[in-house]
Order: structure tokens, then sequence, then C-alpha cells
């Protein structure tokens, strides 16, 4: 059966064209049952393998726009189709206040949005909460965000720990980010649930480092699991990601470089002997 369904999947790939070439270009998403970790060897380079979730990562040499997804399209429909009568909510759950001010002036014309920093990846906490105090600036001062409520959570970095566990020495952008993505969607999606929200979405994919397909599959999948709708998106498409940097300067907001992760920080740092998630357990 697992050489039987590589083979499947294998003759699928080579319809879309010779897949030695080295430029590919992401153009679909797709959730199949995924092999156990130990036959995904016979599965060939250009099928990216996200572990835990069966997702098969496309891509193609062809570069033609026409196969991408356009999550932004996908949510301005959405949108226009909200009735007029009664304004939805929306649980956003924030990776920082300077990514989340450019989605909030898009958001709060449209919904009643609350914020959810759930963010147990960042390391330490004092960078943590150097993080999540930047939302005391932001949301007085912007007067798109007047009305927006946060919503508290507790900071819990073993959650995150747990997620990757046996992916610490992935790269940045590879499987490991993927399945922090699938923690703090999963933990915004309960969380609207519990609390009755309409909609729920992520500000991360505002940033151009952050996989825009890879976070809307993601979400639907849980938002479908969960029973809450999850709004796509990519914010990061009509100047999003600029208007981002805009509006930090203007409310003089704290930028970070990096997402936050211990890993994230070893590969910035270009040391080897970084520490790992099992040495700093005292120094949460």
């Amino acid at each position: 059966m697992p050489n039987r369904f590589c083979g499947i999947v294998n003759s699928i790939a080579h319809l879309y064209g010779n897949f030695n070439r080295k430029c590919y270009t992401l153009f679909t998403v797709c959730q199949i049952v995924s092999p156990p970790r130990e036959q995904r060897q016979c599965l060939r380079a250009p099928l990216d393998i996200l572990p835990q979730g069966g997702y098969y990562v496309n891509r193609t040499p062809f570069g033609d726009e026409r196969l991408k997804v356009n999550y932004q399209k996908e949510m301005e429909a959405v949108i226009a189709a909200l009735p007029e009568e009664a304004r939805p909510s929306l649980l956003l759950q924030c990776c920082c206040a300077p990514c989340s001010s450019a989605v909030l002036e898009v958001l709060c014309a449209h919904f009643d949005v609350s914020i959810y920093f759930y963010n147990p990846n960042i390391h330490p906490r004092a960078e943590y909460e150097k993080r999540l105090r930047q939302f005391d600036k932001l949301l007085p001062a912007a007067p798109f965000a007047k009305g927006v409520r946060q919503i508290r959570t507790d900071y819990d970095p073993a959650e995150f720990f747990d997620a990757v566990k046996g992916l610490e020495a992935e790269p940045e952008g590879g499987a490991r980010c993927a399945e922090c993505f699938r923690l703090r969607l999963r933990a915004t999606a309960e969380k609207a649930r519990a609390l009755g929200f309409d909609f729920f979405t992520t500000t991360l994919t505002v940033s151009p480092h952050k996989d825009a397909a890879i976070l809307n599959e993601l979400g639907k999948e849980i938002g479908e699991e969960i029973g809450v709708r999850f709004l796509p998106s990519d914010f990061k498409k009509k100047e999003g990601y600029k208007r981002s940097i805009a509006l930090s300067k203007a409310y003089d907001l704290y930028r970070q470089t990096d997402c936050g992760c211990i890993f994230s920080k070893r590969e910035e740092s270009g040391d080897e002997n970084f520490p790992a998630s099992a040495d700093i357990g005292a120094s949460i």
C-alpha cells in the first residue's frame, strides 16, 4: 500500500512537468492521507511534507499566477457578503502589535474585533511581555482600533515545545513553523468557539516571511473541525506589510527582528551551540 500510495502521488506530480528544476512556485496545499514518517523518503523532492497534519505542498516551475489561490480576494468576497444590519464578531490571533496595526485597520471597518495574544513560542518571558505591552500603546492611540478589546491568556511556553517536539532541527519556514501555526490557530479557534465569536483569523499573513497558503489551509481545516468560520486572508497584499511599518513608526511601536521562538534566534545567531529547548527550562 505505501509503495502504491507513493507511486500515485509521484505520478500526479509529474503531470505538472519537470520537477528537477531549481525554481518552484507555491500554488496549492492539498490535504491527503499522510504515510508513516519512515515511508516518506520515497516521495520526490517537489513535495514538501508537513508532519502530523498530512499536508503536501505542491510546487510547480510554471509560475502561473492563475494556479495560485488569492486569499486577499477570498477575504474581500466574504466581507462583501456580510449582512449590513449586523457586524459579525471576530477573534484575531495577534503575533505582535506592529503586524496587528495594519490588520486592525482593515478588519475593524467590517467586524467587531477582539485580539488574542496567544504566542507561547516567544522566548523569553521578558520578550513576550515587551511585545504584549505594545498593544497598550496601539489600541488607545489608533482611531481605527477604538472598541477593540483584548482577551488575555497565560504564557505557557511548554505548549510550544510540546507541539514542535522532534522538529527542533528544522529550518525556519519548515515543518516546525507549520506546527507552530497549527498550535496558535487551534487555540484561537477553540477560544472563539468558547466565547461565541462568528469568525477567527490571524495577523500572521501580513508578514512576507510567513506562508499564506499554509496558514489559510490550516485555518480552514481547524475552523471546520472546531465549528467556527475562518476568515481567509493575505494581509501583505495591497501594501499591507508596508502599511504595518508606517503605522508602527506613527505609534512608536517596538518592532522585533524575529518571530520570537528560541529556534529562530538560534538560526539568526548562526551559532550551532545556541541553547535548545531542553536547555532553557530554567530561564523561561
